[in-house]
């Protein structure tokens, strides 16, 4: 038997040739991240209106990329300003029971449930851009964990309730700014409840939902209920790369189709990690970040899978207290490219939706529709757009 012959030389050329290819794919990842931060300016924001509208020409097409702006540039219409990340400073502080605690004391959120801290004080939440002071504004939140909304006097014998993210919660205005309180200004008749949470996209929203006992909290036998969508909660609930990469989205909830239904998927499940952490992972990247791609595409799965979880909001307030009507509303600047898309969806599961997303707001109000490189809407925004819903309510 011939004995097996150990070729060293050999083995050190492949080595050699091995150690090469890596140091070149090191020095070329490496050289490509370096150019990349000299020659470009990424900006990460929270909030990117887009102005074109891609409509479907039916039912089973794929969602098309808007082609003019990108979901990491600033809105034309935004105030100029720089947004890099080290300009930005946010800070908040509360009290709770007496004790100060810092912006988590906001919430009281589990693995199940994003919700907010009940009696829950905040008197300074500042927003900075650099030494540039943004907004500096206060809030409240009642026993139930709800944002307060301002009360008018009298009989109220209906009640809206409001359900959404940072807008509906009212993100940079005081608790008589934000978009519930507006509408209770537009009608005296209504008792006004915000339910919004800052930051949750459609998935935490059915679980806040599924966990609530509404009976409890709310007085009155009627009313409407409202569903503000923009077009993050559907990216948040794929998750695609933009929103998938944001640290937030490590306590966000999740969908997944349960027959007829939904159930909620927790952050911690290994797939839904193992996204997470990718997508973290890339948005490091100043180069991934230059591409100003998103990833992956809406497509008609998203679009029915986000349906089923309005249906699943609906379905459990009409068994809890019932109500008159329940709209979802498409919100101004932030619908535009992929609400046209969801509409057919939402008509085929007979939910009615109230469809401002071609408004634009720079060229309707005088003042600033957005905060500059945080993108909430200012106490102006809201007001108009209460007044436009209110229009409708009457």
């Amino acid at each position: 038997m011939t004995p097996l012959k150990f070729n060293f030389n050999n083995l050190k050329k492949k080595f050699f040739a091995f150690s090469l290819g890596l140091f070149s794919l090191i020095f070329i990842l490496v050289s490509v991240e370096l150019l990349s931060y000299f020659f470009t300016k990424s900006t990460r924001i929270n909030f990117t209106p887009v102005k074109n509208i891609n409509e479907k020409s039916s039912a089973t097409n794929v969602i098309t990329k808007p082609n003019e702006q990108t979901w990491f540039s600033l809105e034309k219409n935004f105030q100029k300003a720089d947004c890099s990340t080290s300009s930005i400073l946010k800070e908040s502080m509360g009290e709770k029971d007496g004790d100060k605690v810092y912006s988590d004391g906001t919430f009281n959120s589990t693995e199940d449930l994003m919700q907010l801290t009940p009696n829950f004080y905040n008197p300074h939440s500042r927003f900075s851009l650099g030494k540039k002071l943004i907004y500096d504004k206060s809030y409240k939140t009642d026993k139930f964990g709800r944002r307060e909304s301002l009360q008018t006097e009298g009989s109220n014998k209906n009640f809206l309730i409001f359900l959404g993210g940072s807008f509906v919660f009212g993100e940079g205005v005081n608790d008589d700014e934000t978009l519930p309180s507006q509408m209770a200004k537009n009608l005296p008749a209504i008792s006004a409840y915000n339910y919004g949470v800052p930051g949750a996209g459609l998935a935490p929203t059915v679980s806040l939902v599924l966990n609530k006992k509404f009976k409890e909290e709310i007085k009155e036998k009627d009313g409407i209920v409202l569903y503000f969508y923009f077009d993050f909660d559907l990216l948040r609930l794929i998750p695609t790369f933009s929103q998938g990469s944001m640290d937030y989205m490590k306590e966000q909830l999740f969908l997944e189709e349960n027959g007829e239904g939904v159930n909620i998927v927790k952050p911690s499940r290994w797939d839904i990690s193992a996204k997470l952490a990718t997508y973290r992972l890339l948005s490091k990247s100043n180069f991934v970040r230059s591409l100003n791609i998103d990833f992956p595409t809406p497509n008609e799965n998203h679009l029915k899978l986000f349906v089923k979880g309005i249906e699943a909001i609906r379905n459990k307030l009409k068994k809890d207290i019932g109500y008159k009507k329940f709209y979802v509303v498409a919100l101004p600047d932030s619908s535009q490219t992929y609400f046209p898309s969801i509409r057919s969806y939402l008509e085929e599961a007979k939910l009615a939706y109230l469809d401002f997303s071609d408004l634009r707001m720079g060229e309707l109000i005088k003042e600033r529709p957005y905060y500059e490189c945080d993108g909430h809407p200012t106490p102006e925004t809201n007001a108009f757009i209460a007044k436009e819903i209110a229009k409708f309510l009457k």
